[in-house]
């Protein structure tokens, strides 16, 4: 009884005298698109007791007290009320409206303090509401739970907020909410559905939803998860974790949104048999996604779909390239596969399984290979170049810091307590070893004399302490740092570390430390530049040969106790 009456009609009310003209045999009503809006109270008791299926969509029902009724349709598996997909027209001519007219009865309005529960009929196993001009917030949601209920379809009505939970539908197999603008899922709408196993989202507004919740855990109470369709959300990103728990999935759908980058965990999904992604944006997998992929194939067969995405064909995704025309679980052929070539905007469809491509970045990227190795190793001979020559540079200043630092650390607290005196000594003397015996007995007892305090490394330095840290801690500890030069000195490393110590020092601290007393005459030919620029730059004191005079050593310790 399709479409009898007009679409342009008045809404009718189904009394119970059209129900008992029903036959009493009857297992299959169609009665749709009739403008149908309420049933009188008590009629669909009376329909026939082995009615099954009934398909009274595109009609315009509202909830009345009848629906308190829908448990008498003991027999009844399928009941679809969905609305009409489709446009009416605007008509030519005046519409006619029915020539039997009923207006509805008077019905009471609905002022019951019960709580709201939507009573099934015991062995109903589909429930279809699509096209039914839904438009709720969709808050919880009670069904009395003696049913048999295993699919619910709510898809193309205008549900934007799923807050939940559903309660009441223990056997629950297929749940779509497709097509109904929904928006926001709250974390509780499917705390009671643990037994379902096919949910299907597609064709909703769910992209900011993932976009903007970091850690989204809809899906958790969902463990008997087979299938999920995410399809046509316009989803740009997804979590990683986001099926995190769904171990049993078999099928995700993720085919025609904006996804950029597929980054999310499959290694927990033993079962899946299909990954949609066509029709996105993605240019490749991520590493850790192949490898999933391919632990699976171990197992049994996995299909992935990427038709009509733009697949990178440039030296930087030639690995995903090779792995993607070696593996099972692509389409050999890869009919309406696509290719995004450098410096083009526009993808192209392969013809020839990527055959000719992979032949041509083979090539390609060879060269590209080669250069980059010659490049790299330039690059990296040129910075190592630089790196010494600083190191070289700065060689004397990075070593003078090391020390100071080890110094600073290991003695920070040590002979600390008297601070009234800024130097332990006046002069430190640094001197080559051959030259002890001049340092000994002439110049450390003139200097003695004249109430000098003479640190002299042979005599004065720590035992067990590193001699580089020796040298720091008398440069820093002294007035004075007095070198004595000679040909002994000039072939000393130790004295050419100390030298550079004090002038380090001097440095850092802005105070004269070096003050040479020049021991032999030597040409300036025979010196390195480091110590003719010290020459230049510091006091010196040529030694008298001969007899030395009172004068010269006064002299000499006036020039060590300034500042």
């Amino acid at each position: 009884m399709n479409f009898i009456e007009s679409l342009y009609s008045q809404s009718l009310y189904i009394s119970q005298d059209i129900v008992k003209s029903l036959p009493s045999s009857l297992i299959y009503l169609e009665a749709q698109g009739n403008c149908f809006e309420s049933i009188e109270t008590g009629a669909l008791q009376l329909l026939p007791p082995n009615l099954t299926y009934i398909f009274v969509g595109a009609n315009r029902f509202v909830y009345g007290e009848y629906f308190n009724e829908l448990y008498t349709l003991r027999n009844v598996k399928v009941l679809k009320l969905n609305g009409g997909a489709y446009l009416l027209d605007i008509p030519e001519k005046e519409p006619q409206s029915a020539d039997y007219t009923q207006c509805p009865s008077p019905q009471k309005t609905f002022t019951s303090s019960r709580p709201l529960i939507i009573t099934l009929p015991p062995n109903l196993l589909c429930l279809d509401l699509r096209f039914t001009d839904l438009r709720y917030r969709l808050t919880e949601l009670t069904f009395n739970e003696s049913n048999s209920l295993e699919s619910l379809i709510f898809c193309d009505n205008y549900l934007p907020f799923l807050r939940g939970p559903i309660k009441g539908l223990p056997k629950l197999l297929k749940l779509y909410i497709s097509g109904s603008g929904v928006k926001d899922i709250e974390t509780q709408m499917f705390q009671h559905l643990g037994t379902l196993q096919e949910l299907r989202l597609r064709n909703d507004q769910l992209q900011d939803f993932f976009e903007h919740n970091i850690n989204p855990k809809v899906f958790k109470y969902l463990k008997n998860l087979r299938l999920i369709d995410l399809s046509e959300n316009s989803l740009t990103r997804i979590q990683k974790n986001i099926f995190e728990g769904l171990d049993l999935l078999e099928h995700i759908d993720m085919r025609k949104n904006n996804m950029w980058a597929f980054n999310v965990s499959i290694l927990n999904m033993f079962n899946l048999s299909l990954l949609n992604l066509s029709h996105t944006q993605l240019s490749t997998l991520p590493l850790e996604t192949r490898q999933h992929i391919d632990q699976l194939l171990t197992n049994h067969s996995v299909v992935i779909d990427m038709s009509s995405t733009p697949i990178q064909c440039v030296c930087t995704n030639i690995h995903f390239l090779k792995w993607m025309t070696s593996s099972r679980a692509f389409d050999a052929s890869f009919t309406n596969y696509m290719c995004q070539y450098e410096n083009t905007s526009m993808a192209v469809y392969v013809t020839d399984a990527y055959q000719e491509t992979l032949q041509e970045l083979d090539r390609k990227c060879a060269e590209h290979s080669i250069l980059f190795l010659v490049v790299t190793s330039a690059t990296f001979c040129m910075v190592s170049c630089v790196i010494a020559a600083l190191l070289y540079r700065f060689r004397w200043r990075l070593r003078y810091l090391y020390y100071a630092a080890y110094l600073m650390v290991k003695g920070q607290t040590k002979n600390t307590a008297n601070k009234s005196e800024q130097f332990h000594y006046d002069v430190f003397i640094s001197y080559a070893y051959n030259d002890e015996d001049f340092i000994l007995d002439s110049l450390v007892p003139e200097l003695t004399e004249r109430k000098l305090s003479v640190l002299v490394h042979g005599r004065d330095f720590a035992v067990g302490e590193f001699i580089a840290s020796n040298i720091v801690t008398a440069v820093k500890e002294s007035r004075k740092t007095l070198v004595v030069l000679t040909r002994n000195f000039l072939n000393s490393t130790w004295c050419n570390f100390e030298m550079h110590m004090a002038n380090m020092e001097s440095v850092h601290t802005g105070r004269p430390v070096l003050v040479f007393l020049i021991k032999e005459s030597i040409p300036t030919t025979e010196l390195t530049s480091d110590l003719l620029c010290h020459l230049n730059k510091n006091t010196y004191i040529v030694y008298q040969q001969g007899e030395v005079t009172d004068v010269f050593w006064d002299k000499l310790a006036r020039d060590l106790l300034q500042f």
